[in-house]
């Protein structure tokens, strides 16, 4: 069995490597589009994740919303959003060590599978919308664990979801004798 690589007790902030002293946040309390964005280095609450895994993947939570783990959905591809808590896999995640680095990752979407990433568009350091892009430029993530966030608390953060979509890849191979 292989185990998280996150601790799930513990909130992590994530930076992207082309942002300076600033983390992904979900905004404030009452964000009524769920939007995610940055926000300066300690500023919100919601900019503390929980990063839970489930059956080989990696569900995205935040410290403001206890029913809602990031994702993204068929009809919006491209913009994660904080979504009701499933087990779809627009809000399945997988975490790639970036090689050679010391906490850094890229992280894919099951959705989308791991030829798109989460990032920052490379030519517009104003963009504080992180989306999903073919692109692994401003794909770069440095996670860290908030130990000023205190421990994960509450059952709903500590939960498995229910209803887990599994998304099963078959390869097909054929031998054509003359």
């Amino acid at each position: 069995m292989v185990d998280s690589i996150f601790d799930p007790n513990v909130f992590h902030n994530f930076y992207n490597v082309i942002l300076d002293n600033s983390t992904l946040s979900s905004g404030i309390t009452s964000n009524p589009d769920d939007t995610i964005t940055f926000t300066p280095e300690g500023s919100l609450s919601s900019s503390n994740w929980q990063i839970y895994y489930q059956q080989g993947r990696y569900f995205i939570r935040n410290y403001d919303y206890g029913d809602r783990q990031l994702g993204i959905t068929e009809d919006e591809r491209s913009l994660p959003r904080m979504r009701p808590r499933s087990g779809a896999l627009g809000q399945q995640w997988s975490f790639m060590k970036v090689e050679g680095s010391e906490g850094q990752w890229r992280i894919s979407n099951g959705l989308l599978g791991n030829d798109t990433w989460f990032g920052l568009n490379m030519g517009n350091r104003d963009n504080k919308v992180p989306g999903m892009q073919v692109s692994s430029s401003g794909a770069v993530w440095d996670v860290r664990p908030n130990q000023d966030a205190g421990r994960v608390k509450g059952s709903l953060l500590l939960t498995d979801v229910e209803d887990f979509e599994v998304c099963l890849v078959v390869y097909m191979s054929a031998i054509l004798l003359n």
